[in-house]
């Protein structure tokens, strides 16, 4: 297939070539039509002349003859005269012992007033010829045919054809040549483009921007959407390399200290008990945490590769219960369900659960032993949305930490005294997201976090049931 350049190019002759044709055959059609009608009218003008003057003749009309053409009869006019019945009267003396061409049809037409031009050849020569009545008193005593030789209207046809195709196949060079250059002078942008994008793709590293100056039609937006695609193909890769690199840092840890724990467990020269329960109880922590980090992966992961969480109706009140009561031996009595509204929606049970799970346990982590984690579910119907909350009164977030809160790995300098990977705010924020949500946080140092996930309702927004905050017996009783 032809480059896009020679594309263009051929395109535009084309179109030249179409417009051309029209254009010429226009030009020939009129031009000709006009040359015609020229003619025409001037051998009707002269059939005019001769039977005005033939009608003057003393001798008139006794004898028809032609008058003296000589004075308005050039040399390429010709005059006959031929009767009814089909005998020739008259004729020019130009005409010497040719005749012109008739036939009955013709001479019938005449004789009944009818005018009429026709094309013949006499002599190798073309002519135009004018035939019509000669009238006297209302009578047809002749048929009088006028001709002219069309030698001058072939020229000019002849000489318009050739200078319509020599323009033309000039115009059409010139229109390649110009489209060419014009196309190229047009791909200029997007050469650059390519030639970027090449030099991208060979060395990996998404850091050039293309310089664009120009208006802004669509090369200018081409170029606009190609440089956001490396702004963005750019923080995907950074996000990537840290992803990796924090992920290699936190897979080191537990397999480094596993790896010691088994070499000493093997190389142990007392086999003492104690050590060696003690080592099996730091592999089996090391073991919980390296689950756990694996897990994170793999949902993190998941959400990347963009598969969507499996739809169904989930009670979210009931999923709430369920993590209350999972985490409550933990908990110790802390845990203060404060509203619990009856309400549906779809989405990933699973998901939801663990969304739930995240924020309780981090709810729970980072509190004193004796201070409540209020929690709370409260649908609404306009908008059509449903917020849980968990409110700790723990140590809180320092502002510093609060844009970085919910990145990969990331943790604070109060979160690294505890257990964890860094990616349970990760995946419940991803988790929230993909149901359509949105979860954010409040917090000051030393007065507790306040997290909040809203949630979009599908179909009723409730099921039948309590909308109002749980009465203090059966917030004893939850907690219990």
């Amino acid at each position: 297939m032809l480059p896009v350049r020679w594309r263009l190019a051929l395109w535009n002759s084309l179109v030249l070539a179409a417009v051309l044709t029209l254009s010429g055959a226009l030009i020939w059609a009129v031009l000709t039509r006009t040359l015609q009608t020229q003619l025409d009218d001037a051998l009707a003008s002269k059939a005019a002349d001769v039977a005005a003057a033939a009608a003057q003749l003393p001798s008139y009309p006794r004898v028809v003859l032609l008058p003296d053409v000589a004075n308005f009869t050039s040399a390429d006019t010709f005059l006959q005269l031929v009767s009814v019945d089909g005998r020739l009267l008259d004729r020019s003396p130009n005409l010497g012992q040719q005749t012109l061409p008739w036939d009955s049809g013709v001479l019938a037409a005449a004789a009944r007033g009818s005018s009429s031009y026709t094309t013949r050849t006499v002599a190798g020569e073309h002519l135009r010829i004018f035939t019509t009545p000669l009238q006297v008193g209302g009578a047809t005593v002749a048929v009088l045919q006028v001709a002219r030789a069309t030698t001058v209207l072939d020229e000019t046809r002849r000489l318009l054809a050739l200078t319509l195709l020599a323009s033309g196949a000039g115009g059409l060079v010139l229109a390649l040549v110009l489209g060419w250059w014009l196309a190229g002078l047009a791909l200029a942008p997007v050469r650059r483009v390519t030639q970027t994008a090449r030099e991208i793709a060979l060395s990996g590293e998404p850091n050039r921007r293309l310089s664009y100056r120009g208006p802004n039609d669509e090369l200018g937006a081409l170029s606009a959407t190609f440089n956001t695609m490396l702004d963005r193909l750019s923080t995907v890769l950074a996000a990537q390399r840290r992803f990796v690199a924090d992920a290699s840092h936190e897979l080191r840890t537990p397999m480094t200290t596993l790896r010691l724990n088994i070499h000493a467990l093997l190389h142990d020269p007392n086999d003492d008990p104690v050590e060696r329960r003690a080592a099996l109880s730091e592999m089996a922590d090391e073991m919980d945490r390296l689950s756990r980090l694996v897990s994170g992966l793999l949902e993190l992961a998941r959400a990347d590769a963009g598969r969507p969480p499996t739809r169904e109706v989930v009670p979210l009140d009931e999923v709430v219960r369920e993590v209350i009561h999972k985490l409550e031996p933990l908990a110790d009595g802390r845990l203060r369900l404060e509203r619990l509204d009856p309400v549906e929606l779809r989405g990933s049970r699973d998901g939801l659960r663990q969304v739930a799970l995240i924020l309780l346990d981090n709810a729970l982590k980072f509190s004193p032993p004796d201070a409540p984690v209020r929690v709370s579910l409260a649908a609404s119907r306009a908008p059509r949305q449903v917020v849980l909350t968990v409110a700790d009164q723990g140590i809180g977030i320092a502002p510093e930490d609060m844009p970085h809160l919910f990145e990969r790995f990331y943790r604070s300098a109060a979160a690294r005294q505890t257990s964890g990977t860094g990616l349970g705010l990760a995946i419940a924020r991803t988790i929230v997201e993909e149901h359509g949500g949105a979860i954010d946080v409040t917090s000051a140092p030393g007065q507790g976090a306040t997290f909040r996930v809203t949630l979009p309702l599908s179909g009723q927004p409730t099921r039948p049931g309590r909308e109002q905050p749980l009465p203090e017996k059966e917030r004893l009783e939850v907690a219990s």
